[in-house]
């Protein structure tokens, strides 16, 4: 089981503080960012992400999107509007699905079986671009990883990705 307690949010850490919070990434209004601005914020949101699931998981995350492909990933299918607004997104993500997320995670805690990108530090923000847009994840995945993958790692939401 994880440590959080039921009824506890994602965005309590272990020592009390707030891990999965918009005040713990960057945040920015502007529209038009650099391509400098937009991998701070998306790295900013990573790290925020990492924290996050591990709350979820209570294990060792696995990176299995490459890192030096995954800003190419969510450059691809964040517009420069959510790119500023994404602390923001994210923060929001995580209100909104904590209990579908803590629920599934509990679920496949001990399933050997599942995808592995459940375990993944963008895991969080792969799922919140599936609930948003599907088929631009799915477009701009076909380029990195195995469509298996991502179809494996949709189901685990509860959303079927057709390839054909």
């Amino acid at each position: 089981m994880m440590d959080r307690s039921a009824g506890e949010k994602a965005s309590v850490g272990s020592d009390g503080g707030e891990v999965c919070s918009k005040d713990s990434v960057l945040s920015s209004s502007e529209v038009g960012l650099s391509l400098d601005q937009q991998k701070k914020i998306l790295e900013s949101v990573f790290v925020s992400a990492s924290k996050c699931l591990s709350t979820y998981t209570g294990k060792e995350l696995q990176t299995i999107v490459p890192p030096d492909r995954k800003l190419y990933l969510f450059l691809g299918v964040y517009t420069d509007d959510e790119l500023s607004r994404l602390p923001d997104i994210f923060d929001e993500f995580i209100r909104t699905y904590d209990e579908k997320l803590t629920l599934l995670y509990d679920r496949y805690e001990d399933d050997n079986r599942s995808e592995p990108l459940i375990y993944d530090p963008t895991a969080l923000l792969l799922i919140e671009r599936l609930e948003k847009i599907p088929f631009t994840l799915k477009n701009e995945w076909d380029a990195l990883l195995p469509e298996s993958s991502l179809a494996k790692f949709a189901l685990f939401w509860g959303i079927s990705i057709d390839f054909e």
